[in-house]
């Protein structure tokens, strides 16, 4: 029984202790077996699972040895991590997993391959076994052909929504220039007044057109972009005070306020933060309440890696059903533009190494925006 043959024979049970003890013996006998059996069921079981399931799962004990890897598995880290075998690519990976988590024995996130043609989506988590062992269980799938997909799927819509823009002003082009040849035809008596009149809306229009040829290509420009050092209070203060002339001769009909303070440089592109703190201010101009003058207040926080700019304005804010899809493609929720300003502001932050949120202020009306970036010399 101990080297594990169930079937060697048993004396009779008979009467007395002995037989009593051979029975005994017997029923522990069936129980053992009838367990072993269960378990190598469970066992089969759950080979059969890893086997066919297409994401990967691997077991890591203690000592940096992989115990379990599934063919998914495999499959997956040689497409990952050609350079090693599938097991030390398997710990490399949950150490990749454990810096995004800093150090931690639970954390999740992706992760792209050195040539940059695979990204994994994964999370790892401690694996709690008999006699105080504790294992690190990996699960991941290759997120490739997911996101090459997705993109496709965004390429398609925004080439759709871009073409639907093009033909807005392409009909008042058409109908001016068809209204100017005719009234040419005609010798129209107001043909002086009717020829400035209809250059000027076909101008408008071809504006209108380049400007969504502009931002469709800003949009477009895939890598990153070329940083240099930046002052981005300087900068601040420049391009909102190029909003201070008001008409006729009048002070401008809002208020910024800038806090002051000695602030670390950042790393950026200067074009593209113009332009990210040009949409920021228009954004605050065009939700200006017509019973408050407008009022936009600049904040910073500074921690060792990054620098965040906090703009907060006394706007109209926004409403509730569209603050998760102000960051789409060509949605706006205005009735003039292209819909693309606040995509094109997250496109050239996310190329910066940085980031841009948009939401209602939580202490009061208007919106709060903020755009974070690297610092320079965080190091030191």
């Amino acid at each position: 029984l101990a080297q594990g043959n169930f079937e060697a024979p048993l004396p009779e049970a008979g009467r007395d202790e002995v037989g009593r003890l051979a029975e005994a013996f017997g029923s522990m006998r069936g129980e053992l077996q009838s367990a072993r059996d269960d378990l190598a069921a469970r066992e089969q079981f759950l080979s059969t699972v890893l086997a066919r399931v297409t994401v990967g799962v691997a077991v890591i004990d203690a000592d940096q040895q992989v115990v379990v890897l599934n063919p998914s598995g495999a499959h997956i880290l040689t497409d990952f991590r050609p350079e090693v075998d599938e097991k030390r690519g398997a710990v490399q990976m949950m150490q990749d997993f454990r810096h995004l988590g800093h150090g931690s024995g639970r954390a999740a996130g992706e992760l792209v391959s050195n040539d940059g043609r695979r990204t994994v989506r994964g999370a790892l988590a401690p694996l709690e076994l008999p006699g105080e062992r504790t294992d690190t269980m990996l699960v991941f799938e290759d997120i490739t052909e997911f996101l090459t997909t997705k993109k496709m799927a965004i390429n398609a819509e925004l080439a759709r929504q871009v073409a639907h823009e093009i033909k807005n002003p392409l009909t008042p082009i058409q109908l001016s220039v068809q209204l100017l040849s005719q009234a040419w035809q005609d010798k129209h008596p107001q043909l002086d007044q009717i020829v400035p009149d209809t250059v000027e809306r076909v101008l408008q229009q071809v504006k209108l057109l380049r400007s969504i040829a502009t931002e469709f290509s800003l949009l477009g420009r895939p890598g990153e972009l070329d940083t240099e050092v930046v002052d981005l209070l300087s900068l601040v203060q420049d391009v909102t005070g190029a909003y201070e002339v008001g008409e006729a001769g009048e002070g401008p009909s809002h208020r910024v306020t800038i806090a002051a303070g000695a602030l670390p440089p950042v790393a950026a592109h200067r074009e593209s933060l113009q332009k990210i703190l040009g949409n920021l201010m228009q954004n605050s101009l065009d939700a200006a309440r017509d019973e408050a003058p407008l009022e936009v207040e600049v904040k910073w926080r500074v921690v060792p890696e990054t620098l965040t700019l906090v703009w907060r304005d006394n706007g109209s804010g926004l409403p509730p059903e569209v603050a998760d899809r102000l960051f789409d493609p060509y949605f706006s929720t205005k009735s003039k533009g292209t819909g693309l300003g606040l995509v094109i502001c997250r496109n050239l932050a996310d190329r910066m190494h940085g980031s841009i949120t948009l939401a209602n202020s939580p202490d009061g009306p208007g919106a709060v925006a903020e755009l974070t970036l690297p610092r320079v010399g965080r190091d030191g």
